[in-house]
């Protein structure tokens, strides 16, 4: 070993200088695991691990991220069958029941003061489904190539909510007493599917998303309403006429280089955006393909202010079906080898997910 190698390998060591870990987690008991439960791996999990979660027919329940802020993984959410991978369809999800980053709001009563969300600050959950809600009730939080069935709601500044299926609808807003006001939110490359609310002057942006539409025709739905008297700008997103802008205040909503689509009475562009390179078209079933790729001929194509499309897939990091996660994990694999010393040859099999 190098005088240099030997200096460097000792003061690394003398730093006090810890790696962060992995832990991986499998609740189908025909595969092993290092955890069968989420729980328990984050119990033995330090701050900024990553806990692994296999894809499972069967839930993993509420993941509770309270007290630490970690990473958590899932195997994807690849069940559906979209139309442009169709190859997911036979996979398995990571799939949850509720996640909570940070505090629990039902255990939130009026008499109590503003809770310290640091310990959850900056936990990052990425290619999860969840069936029943997330609440995210901290800060610098990341929530990524995900879905949920039911609502995300947000009360905390700076988070990111990226790549998403929210077919609940997104609410960011206050919760409970004392009023608790988010800050600083960026939603992007999102589909939004159901209504939604950012109000109570929270303040957030939105980029590259769609907005109200049916998930299965890709036209508006009668359920897509943003009642907002927020800070809210929306850049380079088409948005379902029935989105009421600005409902209780005139200055509360910027648009962008959006596409508003709808009827007649209900595809308008508020006044105070005219001016923004915004767009509007009453032709419901001329904007998108299936799986909301933009049609030929589309007027959010090529709409955007260097020339961008419009949409979920329009931006540097495009919304992608089927929240495949960002580590690979290998489906299936074989080799044959070999003992050297005595010339038996075995196979070596591994299975999980890619």
């Amino acid at each position: 070993m190098s005088p240099f190698s030997l200096f460097t390998t000792v003061a690394f060591l003398s730093s006090g200088i810890s790696l962060a870990d992995t832990l991986y987690v499998n609740n189908d008991t025909a595969f092993p695991a290092e955890y069968r439960s989420f729980d328990d791996a984050f119990a033995a999990a330090a701050d900024g691990d990553t806990i692994m979660l296999a894809p499972s027919p069967t839930s993993y329940g509420d993941l509770d991220i309270v007290g630490k802020s970690v990473k958590v993984i899932g195997g994807g959410t690849s069940n559906k069958n979209r139309p442009l991978q169709p190859k997911q369809a036979n996979r398995l999800d990571t799939i949850v029941d509720r996640i909570f980053i940070g505090f629990d709001e039902q255990n939130m009563t009026p008499d109590q003061p503003v809770p310290d969300f640091s310990a959850a600050n900056g936990t990052h959950v990425s290619s999860i489904r969840t069936r029943m809600g997330v609440w995210i009730w901290s800060d610098d939080c990341v929530f990524t190539r995900s879905e949920t069935d039911s609502s995300l709601c947000v009360s905390g500044d700076r988070n990111i909510i990226t790549g998403c299926e929210l077919a609940g609808g997104l609410h960011i807003l206050e919760h409970l007493n004392p009023v608790l006001i988010s800050t600083g939110n960026l939603i992007s490359d999102c589909l939004i599917t159901n209504g939604s609310q950012v109000n109570n002057y929270a303040s957030v942006s939105f980029s590259h998303c769609v907005i109200g539409f049916n998930s299965t025709t890709q036209t508006p739905a009668g359920s897509g309403t943003y009642s907002t008297f927020a800070s809210t700008t929306f850049r380079h997103c088409v948005i379902a006429g029935s989105t009421k802008f600005n409902s209780y205040r005139s200055d509360g909503t910027t648009l962008h280089h959006c596409l508003v689509v709808g009827t007649s009475s209900s595809a308008v562009i508020p006044a105070h955006s005219a001016d923004n390179g915004n767009l509007t078209t009453t032709e419901q079933n001329s904007v998108f393909e299936e799986g909301f790729v933009l049609k030929d001929g589309s007027l959010a194509a090529g709409a955007g202010e260097d020339g961008e499309d419009l949409g979920i897939f329009g931006s540097d990091t495009p919304f992608e079906w089927g929240g495949l996660p960002a580590l690979p994990l290998i489906e299936q694999f074989e080799v044959l080898s070999a003992n050297p010393d005595t010339g038996l040859r075995f196979r070596v099999k591994a299975v999980a997910r890619d």
